[in-house]
């Protein structure tokens, strides 16, 4: 009915990880106050401008959540728009795990954790375009 990739908790993931990015994202480019002072706060130990970083941060975390909402509806382009957007929700929370241990003084755990989760996440999340992939190559093979 639905398929591999439209499975309710593909569904549901996908939209928890749309709304965690554009939580995270949205403050970043206002120039929230608050994620201001984290970047202010690391920005030292990476020698980047902590705002041009932050928009920078910003940017790539809306634009991620765009391919991710876009992949719930686009048909023909799915499989790319899912490893593209579930491989940029893994390096960016990746990244975001080595600053909070190796940039700031002392790491925010509820970021540690948000971070993990959603590591955990994208990595069960891009089974799908690898199973596709190898379905693919699969069948090139037996075809």
């Amino acid at each position: 009915m639905w398929g591999v990739d439209r499975s309710v908790t593909n569904w549901i993931l996908a939209l928890l990880t749309i709304i965690m990015l554009a939580k995270f994202g949205f403050p970043k480019l206002m120039g929230d106050p608050v994620s201001v002072k984290g970047f202010n706060d690391f920005s030292p130990a990476l020698g980047l401008d902590p705002d041009g970083f932050r928009i920078f941060t910003g940017v790539a975390e809306l634009t991620n959540a765009l391919l991710l909402l876009v992949s719930l509806f686009l048909v023909r382009f799915r499989i790319w728009l899912l490893a593209i957007g579930y491989g940029l929700t893994l390096s960016t929370m990746v990244s975001g795990l080595l600053i909070e241990f190796f940039a700031r003084e002392e790491p925010k755990m509820p970021l540690v954790v948000i971070a993990v989760v959603f590591i955990l996440i994208s990595a069960f999340q891009l089974r799908i375009p690898f199973n596709h992939y190898l379905s693919r190559r699969r069948g090139a093979r037996t075809g």
